[in-house]
């Protein structure tokens, strides 16, 4: 469950308030061109090309054509390597405001309550640990004298 989901189910605000933050998060969150630029992933001509073969793909694009990513693109160029691909949409997600002080700033929760509503969203996330059973006697991995060796000697 989400923090927006959380709220709406308990009542302490609305579907239309979180669809709002949801919005302003999307407005605010940084472009990937613009996180490949501010951390160096790309140069400036890179990510021209690559913004480039996306606006030619989207004014080419027929209903059953499947959208790629800026990402997918820059790797194909060469310009990005899959793990560098993987950092940059990172830290694009990285980028977006918290939807608790989203709604917060828009007024639909007082900032004294962000905190302890906050603490109760995790707390509810966290199931209690029930009594662990005794590795030894219950794993399917417990090794027993009868276990097969299975490293090559």
């Amino acid at each position: 469950m989400r923090f927006g989901e959380f709220l709406i189910a308990r009542e302490v605000v609305d579907f239309s308030d979180v669809l709002s933050a949801l919005l302003l998060q999307h407005e605010r969150q940084a472009s990937i061109a613009h996180v490949a630029l501010k951390h160096d992933f790309m140069t400036v001509n890179q990510v021209a090309r690559v913004l480039g073969i996306e606006a030619d793909f989207w004014a080419t694009k027929t209903e059953t054509g499947l959208s790629r990513l800026f990402v997918e693109y820059a790797v194909e160029l060469g310009f990005l390597n899959p793990e560098q691909a993987e950092r940059l949409l990172i830290l694009q997600i990285s980028s977006r405001p918290p939807i608790g002080s989203l709604l917060v700033e828009l007024g639909a929760i007082p900032a004294d309550d962000l905190l302890p509503l906050l603490d109760d969203f995790y707390q509810a996330r966290v199931e209690p640990i029930q009594d662990f059973p005794d590795p030894e006697q219950s794993s399917p991995l417990a090794l027993s004298d009868e276990s097969p060796n299975i490293v090559p000697s």
